[in-house]
């Protein structure tokens, strides 16, 4: 997919926390807005995220080389 320029990036050329980001499919039709939320307001200084889906619970945690692993 081909990103768009929008509102959403920085002057560096990285997304901005938050805002909605663009991109086109090979038609040039834009699809829906996608959100953008950096990991540290996820996790709040923490290293563990429980996260409530389809009445199912995942944990999120973040390893010590910086990764993410998702796990149900």
């Amino acid at each position: 997919m081909q990103e768009l320029p929008c509102d959403s990036e920085s002057a560096a050329g990285r997304p901005v926390p938050g805002a909605p980001v663009q991109s086109a499919n090979p038609d040039g039709v834009a699809e829906a807005a996608l959100q953008t939320v950096d990991s540290e307001q996820l996790f709040r200084g923490g290293r563990v995220l429980h996260i409530q889906h389809e009445g199912a619970l995942y944990q999120l945690r973040l390893t010590k080389l910086g990764k993410l692993i998702l796990t149900k």
